[in-house]
């Protein structure tokens, strides 16, 4: 479902307007512009609910500069990053291949500072660690003594819905969670009770059913048996 679908959806189960309302999320006001205000927070409120949805991970590959060991967003083509995961990168030599993939251990930055930038510094070599800076960005240590090649996941920015056309993100069997959640708040707008309850419900199953499908399994170690 895309935004005006979505807004057309909580317009119907809403009940307060007649008709197939809105015809364009553009230039709304009163209610409808309410209703297409809540959409949209809705679907603000599910991305950021959770650290770790699958659908907001993206690949990114980039291939280092010689000598340079920091890399922000901007400078690694990523306009929409919200965070590296750093747990995921990985570095190869590109005259090698793939045989020489190996993944680059994340120090925490205090450790990282000490080990690569106070008193005498690394030689450049193959980086061996990476840390992330006060801004997001990412350190490696050593600095590159070539052209690595670094591929591996950060998370995007939250999407924010405006065209009528636009679609979330998430799977499109999950998109009525969000017509749930702006029921939801529509219904605590208007203090009504049965509404909120209603929408709750069905915002809960399928917020579980998501949460099943588009985040990481949880693992437990054998030492939890023990």
């Amino acid at each position: 479902m895309n935004f005006l679908a979505l807004c057309q959806k909580v317009v119907r189960d809403s009940g307060t307007i007649s008709g197939d309302r809105p015809v364009t999320v553009t230039n709304q006001t009163g209610r409808l512009g309410k209703i297409i205000h809540f959409v949209r927070e809705a679907w603000q409120e599910i991305q950021n609910d959770r650290p770790d949805w699958q659908w907001m991970e993206q690949d990114f590959t980039t291939q280092l500069t010689p000598h340079v060991s920091q890399y922000s967003a901007v400078s690694l083509g990523i306009p929409d990053l919200a965070r590296f995961l750093p747990d995921t990168i990985s570095l190869h030599d590109p005259a090698i291949g793939p045989a020489d993939e190996q993944m680059i251990p994340y120090l925490e930055r205090r450790a990282f500072r000490h080990t690569y930038q106070i008193g005498t510094t690394t030689a450049p070599n193959r980086p061996q660690h990476i840390t992330l800076d006060t801004k997001g960005g990412l350190i490696l240590g050593p600095t590159p003594d070539r052209a690595w090649q670094m591929r591996g996941l950060y998370v995007k920015q939250p999407q924010i819905l405006q065209a009528d056309d636009d679609m979330p993100d998430c799977p499109s069997r999950f998109h009525m969670v969000i017509a749930w959640r702006a029921l939801m708040l529509l219904g605590e707008h208007d203090e009504d009770e049965i509404t909120i309850l209603k929408a709750r419900r069905l915002y809960r199953n399928m917020r579980d059913d998501l949460i099943s499908d588009e985040t990481p399994p949880v693992t437990l170690s054998k030492d939890f048996f023990q």
